[in-house]
This record gives C-alpha cells, structure tokens and sequence, in this order.
C-alpha cells in the first residue's frame, strides 16, 4: 500500500490529531443543554440508589416511574424497586452523583453527571479498536493508518457521538459490547487466549450487558452461538463446539433470574399489545434499516462486503496467508453479529435509534477491515484481479462521497454546537426558578413532561408528569408553579389544578418545543423528536414557552 511509504511519525501524528478532534466533539460543553427527561430520570434513580441502595420508585416527595405499563406491573411490591429497565446505569449514575452533589450550579452538575457516561463511551470505542487491530497485519503504519480511519468514522458518526454524550445506557452498551467483541475476536479469530480466561471474562461481561440493554445481550450471544454452530458444520469437533458454548450457556443461567425479576416477558407483552398494532415488524425492521443507512455507515459497508465477497470468489482456489484469513474471520463474525442485532432488536415495541447506537462503531470497523482485505486480496494477482481492485474503490469512494453529502447538515450542525451554547426550554426555566426562590426545594411544581429534570435540579415536587402514576395523591397537593409542554398527555390534570386559583404567567423567548432536547437524529421514532442542533430561541418572549406562577393571596 502507498499509504506505508509515508513515515511512521506523520500516521501518529494524524492519528493524535484525529483522536483530539473526537475528544472535543465528544466531551465540549458537555454541561449543555440541561438533561432532558430520560437522562434526568436516571440520574434521580442514581440518586436514590445512593438513598436506598436500589432504584426505589415511591420517596419522601416524588414516584419516580417511567414506563407505560400499570405499577403492579413496573415495580416490585416487596422491594418498591422500579423494574422498567435493568440498574447498572443507574449505579453508575450513582457514581456520578457523589460528584455531582459537591456543587450547586445546574450546569456543573449536569457536566458531572454526564462525564462518567462519556469517559464509558469512549473506552469502549478504544476497546473495539483494540479488539481488531490484531487483524492488520505487517508494518506498524498500517495499524496505525487503521486506527487513524476508524477515529475519523467515529468523528464522522454523529448519531454515536450524540448518544455518547448522554446520562444514559447507550455508552455503556458500547463499553460491554466493545469488550466482548474484544475478547471474542481474540479467543475466535486469533487465537491469543485460552479458552479458560476467556470463560471467566466474557460470563461476566454479558451479565453486565445484560443488566445494561438485554436485547444487546440476546444479540450479542445469538451471534457467538451461531459462530460456533457454524463452524462446527464446516468440521469443528463435538468437544469444541460444547467449549464454544459453555460460557454462552452460563451467561444465560446467571441472567434467568433477572429475566424473571425484570418480568420481561410480561412487560414486553404488554408493550406489543399497546404499540405492535400500529408497528409491525416489517415496519420496525424497515425503519432501523432506513436509519443505518441514512445516519451510519450501512451503505459502505453493504457495498464493501459485496466487493470482498465477489474478490474471495474470485480466489476460492487460491491459498491466502494466516493473517487475511484471520481478517476475514473478524469481519464475517462483525457482519453475523450486525445482522443477528438488526433482526432481534427491531423486535422490541418501539423503535429508537439509541437501541442500534452499538452497531455504529462496529460497522466502522468492518468497513475497515474489508477495506483492508478487498486491496490484499487483489494484490499481486491477475490483472483482472487489480481491475476488480479499483473498480471497489471506486465504488466505495462514490458511496461514501455520497453519504458525506446527504449528512452534511449533521455534519454542519454538529460543528455548530461545537461553538455555540444550545439552550431549550428547560435551560431557562430551571435556572429561572432557581435564581427566584431562596428554598426551590419547597416548591411544588406540576407539569406533563420532563418532569425528572425539575425533581432532579429543584429536588422539589412534582405533580402529574407523563406518565401520572400518583393522580389521586398529586390532587391533594396545591402547585406553586404550571408548566404545560405540547403532548397530549396531562393537560386535563393541569387544568383541574390551576382552576381555583389566580395564576401569573411568565413566558420566556424560547419555543416550548416537546424535549428539552434528545440525540435522536431519526424521525420514525414513536416519540417523532429529534435532536436539534440550534437552540429553539425566539427573538421575543410573545410565542414563547409560558410559565404559570400562583398568586399568593394577601
């Protein structure tokens, strides 16, 4: 490859710049904007581990609930412990608490929050990395070049790095898959570990994956067991294929309990019942498609393996050396485990693309790694051979041309908020409340959504929120402060409470938008959010988000 003839220097040196600029668009005003439902929702469940040693649903002031099933379902009576997700992000956002409670400006708070989530993120990009790189064989530039081009497709990949960013599970999926993968390839694919350190390695990564983003989980060991069929079908021997499938095995009985606790299979039920009628799987399998196609790398990659594929057949009666075949290897098992999580999770009941956020970073890296394998496939052969080599090249230089253009405006919007500070409509309301009340914790405030963020910033209460899991007890108390935000969920309850009072109302020149803001970049989410890279800020406050504030009686 030309590429080798530049010095070893000038590669690390791109590579350290490239590194540098996934830092910043990974970690720059990481305080900004504040959370938005979800993340605040798992940060007051970090709180309450801290307070309660587990995600306790029912406090002194506030229920925290968050999912669309009854709460005999959602919660465990014995324990009042919330079962609407399993708790490993929430004991790291109990971490992040510690950090976060040291000090009392939202923003600071928010960027502590938020940190460890990004910190998790970023190591299991290095993880994946370095779970692949074994695959590139010859002078260190090469590995080097490899690295360098697989930070620029996480640079490139501004869905990963959005979801990186936040208070939530979707960084450490990445972390648990990125070092499963790891340890996979290197048991599977290159034989650098023994079959027992494996086992005591990846039974507990998938149980931590497991209590991270199950169907990740289900995903990721379908894809390891199919490995291990498959190869016992081309002449692996009985004993291989048992050793193969023993620490999938005891992954899957450490986890039954939880499955069982989580009542997974009834809350899933009742999912599908709620939402499958309008969502078939079709319809959940098209989207996800659309979705990697549009804001990942599936189209090169696509167009890659086909190049590969066409180029092996080419050469099926030709001997190729140990290490392209070993990168073969780590590229087939990448595809089988994309293929194996695209056809599992489009499953569930809703479709988001922080369920697919994992795959982003693997299809970066098989992209890569056929890259790699469709120039040594065609080295040194016939000349049709090196015609098929620029010919998929070519090919896959239109492609990706083709998918910088169609992301350009993510791409533009992402460097935006490089520079600018984003601000919605809870980055002026919550410091609103804050700077006007000495005691913010004395107030009761009632609202339709987002409610975690004014439990989490104001540790005051709330009243109704989307979900309304406490009405009857919420009636019983009188709102200091009404916000309504634009779903359809909770307006009646607002209006019963705000009607026997005098209310003033204070609007604020930002649009009263449905999230403070989410790292969905897709539309065909139930929610039909996505993230804005612009703050929804008005030029005046006349259309702006209004604030209602109870008139005292003298």
């Amino acid at each position: 490859m030309r590429a080798l003839r530049v010095p070893f220097t000038a590669w690390s040196g791109a590579l350290g710049v490239a590194l540098g600029l996934l830092g910043l668009l990974l970690f720059k005003h990481l305080s900004f904007p504040l959370m938005w439902h979800d993340e605040a929702a798992t940060a007051m469940f970090g709180r309450s581990v801290l307070e309660n040693g587990y995600p306790k649903v029912h406090g002194p002031k506030n229920t925290l609930y968050g999912l669309d099933v009854p709460l005999e379902v959602g919660v465990n009576q014995a324990l009042d412990a919330y079962l609407g997700s399993p708790w490993l992000q929430y004991y790291v956002a109990a971490a992040a608490e510690l950090l976060a409670r040291r000090v009392h400006d939202p923003y600071e708070k928010t960027a502590r929050m938020r940190l460890p989530f990004a910190l998790a993120g970023a190591l299991g990009l290095a993880l994946l990395l370095w779970g692949v790189l074994p695959a590139i064989e010859g002078p260190a530039q090469r590995r080097v070049l490899f690295a360098l081009l697989f930070t620029l497709l996480c640079c490139a990949s501004v869905s990963l790095l959005l979801h990186l960013r936040e208070a939530r599970y979707y960084a450490l999926t990445v972390l648990w898959v990125g070092a499963s993968v790891l340890l996979f390839l290197h048991r599977h694919c290159f034989g650098s570990i023994g079959a027992g350190l494996y086992a005591a390695l990846l039974v507990p990564l998938l149980f931590l994956l497991f209590n991270t983003f199950y169907p990740a989980f289900a995903a990721l060991a379908a894809a390891a067991a199919l490995h291990a069929i498959f190869r016992a079908m081309r002449g692996g021997t009985p004993r291989r294929l048992a050793i193969d499938l023993l620490p999938l095995i005891a992954a899957g009985l450490a986890v039954l309990p939880l499955v069982f606790f989580y009542r997974l299979f009834e809350v899933t039920s009742l999912l599908l019942e709620r939402y499958d009628p309008a969502r078939t799987y079709g319809v959940q399998l098209a989207d996800t498609l659309v979705t990697l196609l549009r804001y990942e790398f599936l189209a090169p990659v696509i167009a890659a393996r086909l190049w590969v594929a066409g180029l092996r057949f080419a050469r099926r009666t030709q001997p190729i050396s140990e290490a392209l075949r070993r990168r073969l290897a780590a590229s087939d098992f990448l595809s089988l485990f994309a293929v194996v999580y695209v056809l599992l999770v489009s499953r569930t009941p809703f479709f988001y693309e922080r369920y697919f956020i994992a795959l982003s970073p693997v299809l970066s890296a098989t992209l890569l790694l056929d890259l790699f394998s469709g120039v040594a496939l065609a080295r040194g052969g016939s000349l049709g051979l090196r015609r098929a080599r620029a010919a998929g090249l070519a090919l896959l230089t239109v492609v990706l041309a083709s998918v910088a253009v169609v992301r350009a405006p993510e791409f533009e919007g992402r460097l935006h908020e490089i520079d600018h500070i984003y601000r919605g409509p809870l980055d002026h309301i919550i410091p609103y409340l804050l700077d006007g009340h000495e005691h913010p914790e004395d107030l009761v405030v009632a609202t339709n959504y987002e409610e975690t963020s004014f439990m989490y910033y104001l540790d005051c209460r709330v009243l109704v929120g989307f979900y309304a899991p406490n009405l009857v007890r919420d009636f019983l108390f009188v709102p200091d402060v009404i916000l309504a935000r634009p779903w359809g969920r909770g307006f009646t309850a607002l209006g019963r409470l705000s009607m026997p009072y005098r209310w003033a109302g204070t609007r604020f020149p930002v649009e009263n938008i449905k999230a403070n803001n989410t790292p969905s970049l897709s539309p065909r989410n139930q929610a039909q959010i996505v993230h804005r890279f612009r703050s929804p800020e008005l030029p005046d406050a006349e259309r702006g988000v209004l604030l209602l504030e109870r008139l005292r009686e003298e």
